[in-house]
């Protein structure tokens, strides 16, 4: 169309034509309105998005026209920059109201007189918000309704803006705006893109008669370089783009049809750059041909078509890994796009029929119908509630399989109501056999549960009865109960990985190996306990016969030698001639004594040598334990031989051990009519002295006898019972997927096993072994994490310590503890320093994946 043949369609005769055809061809919206508020004109695009002809503009208010969502706030802000005359942007929503609004983003600038009086305010389109937008959309401006002056839908009402007010050139015009041909220039600095006149003289050269400011941005020249000769320009075109600009133009000029191409420029600063270029030839008189026309950057348009194409490209890809089938639901028609697997699940040939909804709940189960479309209804009802829901549907050989359904809600309706929701289908039909199979194994484990829950319910009736009986008798409980819940989580960890009918073999030898591994250090624990509660009870069993002090002390060398090698440890004896040979006491507990003394010695050195040194007056054998390990401040070494007690808070879990080594040893050597004495320094090393009477007044073979409950033969019962043998089942690992975890544990065991849990449950799972690691990694910038599972006891800074520190620092994300302290006192005040929640060893897998579902969100 030629705008010259229309004058609806004609602006103002003193626009001249080239600038309304560049404008009316430009890639974006355009409108130009006087400081009053009235519109000048609109250009096509413009006019298409608010539906309405150029007469309509003339006299139409931008207002009504152009004002969305807008806060009544930000129309104050417009009116205060519009009064002030300075340029701004502005997010609108173009024909608020109707059932499909344009949102774009438009630049106001102000054009001034000689003078310095505002003349009119030109608003362009932001380039990249919708550049070539026509090229999406097939609509026909001259089909689609005018506006009306109704009011807005509902849950659409919108505030209108106001343009500022401004003196007027001329007052007795307000159609015409005075000498508007000589601020044409002024005007085109305001559109993002070039406004030109092209010349093609007969002799074959080029020129630019006219060329905005812009040029220079677009080709690196200014309008005065390339006003008599263009060729400048060419040396800018990308080399593989030179021939098809050249023929295009060629092409044009020959049969009078408008100019249009993309083509690229060379590289600038490292970069491609894209342009879009419009333009329509005249033939002049001279024989020189003239095209009028405009040039813009299209590099983000096209670097934003590529994106979205690589993303598509990677959804393909995703769904074709996952065996996903897409589905696409429009309510407005009630019609559903399948994808091909979504057809090929259910044993049908992709489009083999059409989809609507009812189509749809007719291939569901009949027993699932009214649960699927409760949870459906609950998501269209409220957008924020995915849709996620397991039903059967029909099979074209008549079975039924199961399906998994995921969905959302994309598109609403311009009264809020949903318009749209995608999602996907995912065949679980096997997973669901595994389930029943899992259901029947969990059936014959149920008599076992049932003992086994009945056991632990007599155990936590013991700890309450011992808990309220003395306070010496909860703290024996609470860390009886700590440290046979540490190897514990170990062994029921590594039981549910085994569990897994698709381990490894490499990886199930591991897990078992450290199931071993983990149950001997139970063994070791329970034995300590019955020698602690057999010497509380004076109910411990002791033979007097003549031991060798020298024998007890090489046989113990013997025995540990292997792990002070490993460690680069020298162990020394010292033996003075004073040491007798023989004197009577316990051989079987002097060598308890002795190696508990000298593993510890070689556990808490990490570099040097261990001497052991003997010497005896005529009533006493003295016996020194001497190491250069980290030593014991003074202030540790008073409830040093206590039960459950060490040096540090932290050495059990950072050297292991129950605690009750050294409670036991001292507490033997005094039933054996001697001692344990501790000198030490911090940092320097440890001398441990056994204290033993050479003359023994007790009876040579004395034996006591247990105690009413008799834990030797209660011990001896359980080993010689029969073994239960259980089928491991396969376990159902519900989906975490995309989330990131911190696992904070020292134990090795215990760290590893709940990577395996979360890595085998979609978590990407990170582990560091101690607080202070873990406050060094949350506080830095680069460490997003949905959730932190913390360890309570852990070396170096315990967990309560580290999470003291994070919300010091303002660290805010969940933090979940991970406590072997079952005591409700000890749990309240676990979640009153801060915590979020907190899981009991042994870590329970449902409870841990319950417990981080409360944290997780979902990609979208």
């Amino acid at each position: 169309m030629n705008p010259a043949d229309n004058q609806e369609d004609r602006a103002a005769p003193y626009i001249p034509e080239p600038w309304l055809l560049a404008l009316e061809k430009f890639p974006g919206r355009v409108f130009i309105a006087n400081p009053e508020g009235k519109f000048l004109w609109a250009n096509q695009k413009f006019r298409n998005a608010i539906r309405t002809s150029l007469s309509e503009i003339f006299t139409g208010n931008p207002g009504p026209l152009l004002q969305g969502r807008t806060d009544p706030r930000l129309i104050r802000d417009i009116n205060r920059l519009l009064s002030l005359a300075q340029s701004f942007d502005w997010n609108l929503e173009l024909n608020p109201g109707s059932e499909s609004p344009i949102s774009i983003r438009m630049r106001f600038d102000p054009v001034f007189a000689s003078d310095g009086a505002v003349v009119c305010f030109v608003g362009t389109e932001i380039q990249g918000t919708a550049i070539l937008e026509e090229s999406k959309s097939n609509r026909n401006p001259q089909s689609m309704p005018k506006p009306t002056d109704s009011e807005p839908g509902p849950g659409h009402s919108r505030p209108q803006p106001t343009f500022a007010k401004t003196p007027k050139t001329d007052p007795a015009n307000e159609q015409q705006l005075p000498g508007f041909a000589g601020i044409l220039h002024k005007l085109s600095r305001l559109l993002p893109g070039v406004i030109y006149q092209f010349e093609m003289l007969p002799d074959g050269s080029f020129r630019f008669p006219y060329a905005s400011e812009a040029l220079k941005s677009i080709y690196g020249l200014a309008p005065e370089d390339v006003r008599e000769d263009a060729s400048g320009i060419l040396n800018v075109i990308h080399p593989d783009d030179l021939p098809s600009v050249l023929e295009s133009i060629q092409q044009s000029a020959r049969n009078l049809t408008p100019w249009i191409l993309e083509y690229r420029t060379r590289p600038s600063a490292g970069r491609i750059r894209w342009l879009y270029g419009y333009a329509n030839p005249e033939r002049l008189d001279t024989g020189s041909t003239l095209w009028h026309g405009f040039i813009t950057d299209v590099t983000e348009h096209k670097d934003s078509e590529r994106r979205l194409k690589e993303s598509e490209q990677r959804l393909a890809f995703a769904l074709e890994a996952t065996r996903d089938g897409v589905w696409d639901w429009n309510m407005k028609t009630n019609e559903v796009f399948w994808s091909p697997r979504c057809f090929e699940m259910l044993g049908y040939k992709p489009q083999s029929f059409p989809v609507t909804f009812e189509k749809w709940k007719s291939l569901l189960h009949p027993s699932d119908v009214s649960r699927t479309l409760d949870l459906l209804q609950a998501s269209l009802t409220d957008s924020t509630i995915p849709l996620s829901v397991t039903f059967r549907m029909r099979h074209a050989d008549g079975s039924y399989r199961w399906l998994s359904g995921r969905g959302k809600i994309t598109e609403q309706n311009p009264d809020g109501s949903p318009a749209r929701m995608v999602g996907t289908h995912l065949d679980i039909t096997e997973r669901k056999m595994k389930d029943e199979e899992l259901r029947k194994a969990n059936k014959r484990l149920e008599d076992i549960n049932r003992q086994l829950e009945l056991s632990i319910w007599h155990a936590n009736e013991l700890a309450r009865q011992a808990e309220s009986a003395n306070e010496a008798k909860s703290s024996f409980i609470a860390n009886m109960s700590h440290e046979i819940r540490t190897p514990m989580t170990s062994i029921l960890g590594y039981a549910d990985l085994l569990a897994e009918k698709s381990l490894p073999e490499g990886e199930f030898r591991e897990h078992l190996n450290s199931l071993r591994e983990s149950g001997e250090h139970l063994m070791v624990i329970v034995n300590d306990i019955l020698d602690i509660s057999r010497i509380e009870s004076g109910k411990l069993e002791v033979e007097v016969i003549p031991a060798s002090p020298v024998g007890s002390i090489l046989e113990v060398i013997n025995m540990l030698k292997g792990k002070a090698t490993l460690k680069g440890l020298e162990i020394r004896t010292e033996i003075s001639d004073s040491t007798p040979g023989e004197f009577p006491t316990d051989p079987g507990r002097l060598r308890q004594i002795l190696l508990n003394l000298v593993g510890n010695a070689i556990k808490f050195t990490a570099e040097g040598e261990i001497i052991i040194r003997s010497e005896a007056t005529e009533s006493q054998l003295s016996i020194y334990v001497i190491d250069t390990g980290i030593g014991i401040d003074e202030e540790a070494q008073i409830n040093l031989f206590q039960p459950f007690t060490q040096a540090d808070s932290s050495t059990t879990r950072r050297y292991g051990g129950s605690g009750l080594g050294l409670a036991i040893s001292r507490r033997l050597a005094r039933i054996l009519g001697g001692d344990i004495k501790v000198q030490s320094k911090l940092n320097e090393g440890s001398c441990f002295i056994l204290e033993l009477p050479v003359i023994h007044s007790r009876q040579s073979n004395t034996t006591v006898e247990s105690g009413p409950g008799k834990p030797e033969s209660s011990l001896s019962d359980l080993q010689e019972s029969n073994t239960v043998q259980l089928e491991a089942p396969e376990i159902n690992v519900p989906s975490l997927e995309g989330m990131k975890v911190l696992v904070v544990e020292d134990d090795p065991d215990i760290r590893k096993i709940v990577q395996l849990y979360l890595t085998r449950s979609g978590v990407l799972a990170e582990a560091l072994e101690n607080g202070r690691l873990a406050l060094q990694k949350l506080m830095s910038d680069h460490a997003p994490y949905d959730c932190v599972l913390m360890d309570i006891q852990m070396p170096e800074m315990d967990g309560k310590s580290a999470l003291l520190k994070l919300r010091e620092n303002g660290y805010a994300g969940p933090v979940v503890a991970m406590t072997a302290h079952a005591l409700k006192s000890e749990v309240a005040s676990i979640l009153s320093t801060g915590f979020d929640a907190y899981l009991p060893k042994p870590i329970n897998r449902r409870m841990l994946h319950e417990t981080l579902k409360r944290y997780h969100r979902p990609s979208r």
